[in-house]
């Protein structure tokens, strides 16, 4: 054997054990990683030594293999996600067909609908305008006699009730400060008197009450006459 093939074989030689020093190292690596049986101190230590690593390259190398595992997985899973997502989208297409196709239909009904909704309200609109101009043309000078007669009387009801309702209000807070005083007096005679007042300002307060009341129902009555009337001018 010649000094080159002698050289060659050693240098062969101590390539495979670094090989083999590396692979024990990665096989620590991975069986520490896969949490299992705790491997021997002292091989730890042997192997590290061999592989020329400390144990925060240790650490880092474990590290790194967990991350690696999980993204392994997670490369997995691509092709199960791919075809759960070309399922979805199936579904998805023919759910849009679906809709499209409603749509469609609901276009072709309410279309025609649609157009003869709107030459109804034109109708209805012409019809509203001639309805006024019926009345507004209306040449019976007693209707329109007896129309004015029942706005006048309708404005003077409206009137009179505001003014009942203010002077309704004055009674009430009269009512409440003769009660508080009332209750406040100590002489028998006063007390007394007081209340009386307040008693009577309540009293006149109701007849307000049924007043306005009474000035409602009228109000009302007006309005239906008044409309009678504008029906029969229209009809004129």
């Amino acid at each position: 054997m010649n000094v080159a093939q002698l050289i060659a074989k050693i240098a062969g030689r101590q390539k495979e054990r670094q090989q083999q020093k590396v692979q024990s190292y990665r096989d620590l690596v991975k069986q520490i990683a896969a949490g299992g049986k705790e491997p021997d101190p002292a091989s730890v230590e042997a192997t590290l030594e061999a592989a020329g690593k400390s144990l925060e390259d240790l650490q880092k190398a474990v590290r790194l293999y967990e991350q690696r595992m999980t993204w392994k997985a997670q490369v997995a899973m691509v092709p199960s996600l791919e075809k759960e997502r070309d399922r979805l989208n199936r579904e998805i297409a023919a759910a849009d067909k679906v809709l499209e196709e409603a749509e469609a239909h609901h276009s072709e009904v309410t279309g025609p609908l649609h157009g003869e909704l709107a030459q109804i309200k034109d109708g209805m609109n012409d019809a509203s305008t001639a309805r006024s101009r019926l009345f507004d043309t209306c040449d019976d000078e007693s209707l329109w006699q007896q129309l004015r007669e029942l706005s006048r009387e309708g404005q003077r009801l409206v009137q009179e009730n505001q003014g009942l309702q203010s002077r309704l209000a004055y009674l009430q807070s009269r009512a409440e400060q003769q009660s508080a005083a009332a209750d406040k007096e100590t002489n028998e005679v006063t007390k007394a008197s007081r209340k009386q007042i307040a008693k009577d300002l309540l009293k006149e307060a109701d007849e307000l009450r049924r007043t306005m009341k009474a000035n409602s129902l009228q109000s009302l009555e007006l309005a239906e006459r008044s409309e009678r009337i504008e029906q029969q001018m229209r009809e004129w």
